[in-house]
């Protein structure tokens, strides 16, 4: 009997994915095709596993086979949002909510603050604002003030829960490699965490890393655990995902394009936004 040759993704890790896949959607994390054979290439790239696919990533045909072999994952439409934010509906708004409140009755987290998490990106630019200047009456004849020449960006992670505990703040600094010679994190909260991404911007590796060696250390016993994050889904890969999964952390995202209205750090901590119902 001729065997053929082995699966560049085992039958077990294809289930793996399907749930993922399932879950993802299910907490507002939904992926397209295009999205989803992307992080298959991760996946893969990250074991160095050689496959005959281009530059790692599979294809249609093989994802045709995927969801033959998972037929518990399907296509669906996805109710479109549009990305300006005054053209969210107050029923989106309400669906989300609806679908939130289930998943929190269901994993006995209704009457538990403590156990529910939230974090939220928040970036500075260090170049400043060029402020007012006295100039011409003219409205289109805007004067210009030099400001300092620096394009560097720092971000900021705040993380705390419903019931008003904090865990000390995560700060990404701009670069190549970690400061040599000061301590970037002088003067910051106790048990602030720092990492260096090349614009000071969150990605996926370091999220992930944020949610293994900052997160997790830091979360009291209690569990489960729901962390809300702010729809940032090309954070959330598949070995993060699983990361949370193991340590009983279930990752859900705000719905899209309205951080001004559901994101707490922004209505709150941050107060960036403050909006009220018209009289």
């Amino acid at each position: 009997m001729k065997c053929g040759p082995l699966p560049f993704i085992t039958k077990a890790e294809e289930e793996r994915l399907a749930i993922w896949l399932i879950e993802r959607a299910k907490r507002g994390f939904g992926l397209t095709v295009a999205e989803f054979l992307d992080c298959v290439k991760k996946f893969l790239d990250k074991d160095n596993r050689e496959t005959p696919f281009k530059e790692n990533r599979p294809g249609r045909k093989w994802f045709r086979s995927f969801m033959k072999r998972n037929p518990q994952v399907r296509l669906r439409n996805a109710r479109p949002l549009d990305k300006k934010r005054a053209k969210i509906s107050a029923e989106d708004v309400d669906q989300w909510f609806i679908e939130y409140e289930k998943f929190i009755l269901e994993n006995g987290l209704h009457n538990k603050p403590a156990q529910i998490w939230n974090c939220d990106e928040s970036g500075f630019d260090l170049q400043g604002k060029a402020g007012k200047v006295l100039g011409p009456s003219a409205p289109k004849a805007q004067p210009y003030r030099v400001v300092t020449g620096t394009k560097e960006h720092i971000t900021v992670l705040p993380c705390f829960n419903a019931a008003g505990q904090f865990i000390p703040p995560f700060i990404l600094f701009s670069g190549k490699r970690t400061p040599v010679g000061y301590n970037p994190l002088e003067g910051a909260v106790p048990g602030s965490a720092f990492a260096v991404t090349e614009k000071g911007y969150m990605d996926a590796p370091t999220f992930y890393l944020w949610l293994a060696n900052h997160f997790i250390p830091h979360l009291p016993p209690a569990r489960p655990v729901v962390l809300l994050v702010d729809s940032a889904e090309a954070h959330i890969d598949f070995h993060t995902f699983e990361l949370a999964k193991k340590n009983n952390i279930y990752i859900f995202a705000l719905l899209k394009n309205t951080t001004h209205l559901l994101q707490q750090a922004h209505v709150g901590l941050f107060g960036e936004e403050v909006y009220s119902a018209e009289p």
